[in-house]
């Protein structure tokens, strides 16, 4: 018993794997640049990378942006079951070959508000907006299920292939509503707070139906909720009239956790039938940036960002496991997984503007180490996202239009074992993936 709770702790996962960190990817520009922005103050947006910048900003303003995100993923996976009895070793062997998704999402990124006032001689900036920290596609795809049985003798005495189509719809996100404030303390010294409130609640709906002759359907639903506060500090220094330096500090999130996984077959079955129900405390870790911008040459601007999430410093306090027929409680556990570190290069030309417009060019490069989950044994590679970006932007009289594309590609590979009496469970995966994103935003001055 104590074997199979474990083996379905481990296929529930707390967090469903983000296409990759979309901290501060709701600022248009920075992401033309391959994200880098943490040394900017360019638009509202600009307090997800860091909000002393905010305090460079001198005109009232109102902007936002709508983002689309399209998915394309290749999985495989292994599991084997050792049933050791008095020496012999039986082998039961489940493999998904050839499975394949594509998703897609479209929706608001973002929206804020900013108003410069001085006070006391000194410049401060106010500003309040709403991002979309994490949105889920709805995805369809198929793959292929094999299993077989082995005797100690290597005779497979059973074997069964079984090929499916699928398909998942996605509810609610990660939303983010922020307050913040800069100033200027001095002409070369910036400093800013953003104050943030996140609100998780999303979940999945999926189906798999097999192809002709196969066994029944079935459907697994599951669904996540936590919120909490959490705050930024950032420090923007102008060095040199051309270079420009920033820093900022995230906090963590002690937050409650409540999850709830469904799995029915026949895949008409009532949603409301034997579920699983989770509540766990979790403790999302903090987080730390630095960045450079230099512009050797008027139109000209090189920007680099370093930022690492320390989810190292994650953990479960408690996990409860409620069934329908029993309710057992785990000690506390690690995540186990490795510091988050990603880094952004960019480069923008601006061309000399005539007085009333002006067009931007950018383009950039975005490499991230993402974490990787190690309970259990779980050994792996740490998953690597990298890709390339471009961007253009316009401005208009009092408006400023943008876009920027990005496109990442993901690769990582993990394997564990459980060892428990008679029982010994091997799980092996790897994974590739695509993801790409279109934003297009707009700012309005008001003043």
């Amino acid at each position: 018993m104590k074997i199979g709770l474990l083996l379905i702790f481990f296929a529930l996962p707390i967090f469903p794997q983000l296409w990759y960190d979309n901290t501060e990817g709701v600022n248009v520009e920075a992401m033309g640049r391959g994200g880098a922005g943490i040394a900017i103050a360019a638009n509202p947006a600009g307090v997800w990378h860091n909000p002393a910048g905010l305090a460079q900003i001198a005109k009232a303003q109102v902007s936002f942006a709508a983002e689309h995100i399209a998915t394309e993923e290749k999985y495989h996976e292994l599991q084997e079951t050792h049933w050791v009895f008095t020496g012999d070793d039986f082998i039961e062997r489940y493999e998904t070959l050839d499975d394949r998704s594509d998703g897609h999402w479209s929706g608001l990124g973002y929206i804020s508000a900013l108003k410069p006032v001085i006070i006391g001689g000194k410049q401060l900036a106010l500003q309040a907006g709403y991002r979309r920290l994490a949105s889920f596609p709805d995805a369809k795809g198929s793959w292929i299920q094999l299993r077989e049985f082995e005797d100690p003798d290597g005779t497979i005495t059973d074997h069964w292939e079984h090929p499916s189509d699928w398909k998942t719809d996605s509810h609610g996100g990660i939303d983010d509503w922020g307050m913040a404030g800069a100033m200027k303390m001095a002409h070369w010294l910036s400093l800013g707070i953003n104050l943030h409130f996140m609100n998780a609640d999303y979940g999945f709906d999926g189906i798999s139906d097999p192809r002709q002759g196969y066994s029944s359907s079935y459907r697994i639903y599951r669904d996540y909720a936590f919120s909490g506060l959490l705050w930024d500090l950032g420090v923007h220094i102008q060095v040199l009239p051309s270079v420009g330096v920033g820093a900022v500090y995230r906090s963590g999130l002690d937050a409650g956790l409540d999850y709830q996984w469904t799995f029915f077959k026949p895949a008409s079955a009532d949603l409301e039938a034997d579920a699983v129900k989770d509540h766990t405390q979790v403790h999302w870790p903090d987080g730390h940036g630095l960045g450079i911008a230099w512009s050797p040459m008027p139109q000209w601007l090189v920007a680099m960002d370093y930022s690492r999430m320390n989810w190292s410093k994650g953990s479960l306090d408690e996990y409860k496991y409620g069934h329908t027929y029993e309710n057992i409680g785990f000690p506390s556990l690690a995540y186990g997984q490795k510091d988050s570190d990603t880094w952004k290069l960019g480069f923008e030309y601006r061309h000399p503007s005539d007085g009333r417009s002006q067009w931007i060019l950018r383009a950039g490069y975005y490499r991230q180490e993402q974490m990787i989950n190690q309970m259990g044994g779980m050994l792996g590679e740490q998953p690597i996202y990298k890709g390339y970006t471009m961007g253009a932007g316009f401005k208009l009289g009092k408006t400023n239009w943008d876009i920027a594309i990005m496109q990442l590609r993901g690769e990582e590979k993990a394997a564990w074992t459980v060892i428990g009496g008679d029982i010994v469970f091997v799980y092996d995966n790897s994974m590739r993936s695509r993801t790409t994103r279109i934003l297009l935003s707009g700012t309005v001055l008001l003043d």
